[in-house]
């Protein structure tokens, strides 16, 4: 990520997108209900390629990310996050709550995901400080 910050030909964040998405479409995630919105009323490609076990019930997510970076807790964060909003935006895909598996970043969900972020971080900091 390092690397990315100083570059000006790359930005960070749209990288760290393409990663997330790698991530999700590659272990799924869990969901406890048919993808009958998903399949039958609004299609999107994203969501074939997306990994995972499909099961009557639902999806079964098949992995884990884990991340870190050695000297600097909010570029752990921050990759984090980006790979939480992207899952965050195939499960509100799945519950039927967005037209597509993708969520800007000027909206109200994403701002309360920032948040919780930010909250959970700090509270993060207090142990290592």
């Amino acid at each position: 990520m390092a690397k990315y910050t100083k570059s000006k030909l790359c930005n960070v964040l749209d990288r760290l997108n393409v990663i997330a998405e790698n991530v999700v479409k590659k272990t799924g995630f869990f969901v406890n209900r048919p993808d009958s919105f998903c399949n039958v009323l609004r299609p999107d490609e994203k969501w074939n390629e997306l990994g995972g076990y499909v099961v009557p019930s639902g999806r079964l997510q098949t992995g884990v990310l884990r991340t870190n970076c050695v000297d600097c807790l909010d570029r752990t964060n921050t990759a984090q996050f980006m790979v939480g909003k992207c899952a965050l935006a195939y499960q509100l895909y799945s519950l039927g709550l967005i037209d597509k598996p993708n969520l800007l970043f000027d909206t109200d969900a994403v701002r309360l995901f920032e948040e919780l972020y930010e909250d959970h971080g700090d509270t993060l900091s207090l142990q290592y400080g």
